[in-house]
């Protein structure tokens, strides 16, 4: 299947009063989809990995979607695509605090 949903963008930011970094990284999801596949998993053990490395970290889980289907329904998709991604990390050991 052709992966054609932009998820959105992972946004990790240092808080730290001597730099402010940021990463990205983006996760793809099948059209009309939410579910995590083994492709989406390893993009975000990776950005787990480099959680590790800051003491402290915030960053935001942004879901989008296409222009197909209402405002609504397409609201409800973002919001279920970030809850999956905020889930996976929670399960893989970053605090629900962070997120």
């Amino acid at each position: 299947m052709k992966r054609t949903l932009i998820f959105g963008v992972v946004l990790l930011t240092l808080t730290s009063a001597i730099a402010q970094t940021t990463i990205q990284s983006t996760v793809y999801f099948e059209s009309d989809r939410y579910n995590l596949d083994v492709e989406d998993m390893g993009i975000l053990q990776d950005l787990n990995s480099k959680l590790t490395a800051f003491n402290e970290v915030s960053f935001q889980v942004i879901g989008h979607t296409d222009q197909d289907g209402s405002d609504a329904y397409n609201m409800e998709l973002s919001q279920r695509r970030a809850e999956e991604v905020k889930q996976y990390l929670m399960q893989n050991g970053v605090d629900a605090s962070d997120i």
